[in-house]
């Protein structure tokens, strides 16, 4: 309970599930800290610009059935191997960019390019989110992440409907928050 009273406060952190988990973990360690409601929601509003939310997915297919891309745009992801990566900004799923080939080097080289620039990246904490990857390649990317970026903390996660409905299976992301 805040000096008002008030035990709810609401803040959109403009994200899916585990963006929104990088804010709640980071608002109990604040509170089991001893910080300050106002406190809390001050950092709180100041991390979700900094959460760093992308995905890599198989194929196109889920995309276009659901209006993302056009037939022809999947037809093209098919036939030459591209996969697409999608981030979130101001609470939008938006394409970054393609990786070309085979899906495991895919994703390889899709961690490689989002921890490229580590000195940037906060190393207290990185999800890895999955929808229905197989333990071998979390394995494989957990390997990747660590040849690349030291973390206090390497969390693996299911992805929510939201990500798995609009991407499909095999689709992974990393999660990390930058420094300020």
């Amino acid at each position: 309970m805040d000096k008002d009273g008030r035990r709810v406060h609401i803040v959109d952190s403009l994200h899916l599930s585990t963006g929104m988990g990088h804010l709640v973990v980071n608002a109990v360690e604040m509170r089991n800290s001893g910080k300050s409601t106002q406190e809390i929601l001050e950092q709180s509003e100041s991390m979700k610009k900094r959460i760093s939310t992308s995905f890599i997915a198989d194929n196109a297919d889920y995309l276009y059935r659901n209006g993302r891309v056009s037939k022809g745009v999947k037809n093209i992801c098919s036939v030459l191997m591209l996969h697409p990566v999608l981030f979130l900004k101001d609470g939008k799923i938006s394409l970054k960019t393609l990786k070309i080939g085979n899906y495991g080097k895919a994703v390889k080289r899709y961690v490689r390019g989002e921890l490229r620039h580590n000195g940037k990246i906060n190393k207290h904490r990185l999800f890895i989110t999955h929808a229905g990857c197989m333990v071998r390649m979390i394995s494989e990317i957990k390997e990747e992440v660590n040849k690349l970026c030291e973390f206090d903390e390497v969390i693996v996660t299911k992805a929510s409907a939201t990500i798995s409905g609009n991407c499909g299976a095999g689709t992974i992301g990393v999660l990390f928050v930058n420094n300020d």
